[in-house]
């Protein structure tokens, strides 16, 4: 199969952006980010500071995304733990050591002749 990406949109799609109403009465525009999988929406606030001197607060990093991958997904909720559009238990079930070095290597898991050359 093709691997997955988890983030980006397609350049049909418009931006979406909330507005923060500061104290001040200054606004501040935040780019909501949609992820391929799932459907939860993300707040983009890593020029905040930048721009507003102001920092988010979020006791046990809660409500937090870390970081965005093409690679990954997970659901932990659902149970969903996908690596490059694999289920991981999965591909621990059912693919051999070679299939899951190539796939880590090249991205892709290999048909027949590429597995072949692979070894």
């Amino acid at each position: 199969g093709e691997p997955k990406a988890a983030w980006g949109e397609s350049k049909e799609e418009q931006e979406e952006y909330a507005v923060l109403k500061l104290p001040d009465g200054r606004e501040h525009k935040i780019r909501m980010l949609k992820p391929k999988l799932g459907e939860e929406r993300f707040l983009d606030i890593r020029d905040l500071h930048a721009k507003t001197g102001c920092f988010t607060f979020d006791p046990g990093f809660t409500c937090t995304a870390s970081c965005i991958s093409a690679i990954t997904y997970i659901d932990g909720p659902a149970g969903v733990c996908l690596y490059r559009g694999y289920p991981v238990q999965e591909l621990c079930e059912k693919a051999e050591a070679l299939e899951c070095a190539h796939l880590l290597l090249t991205g892709e898991l290999p048909d027949m002749e590429q597995r072949f050359r692979f070894e």
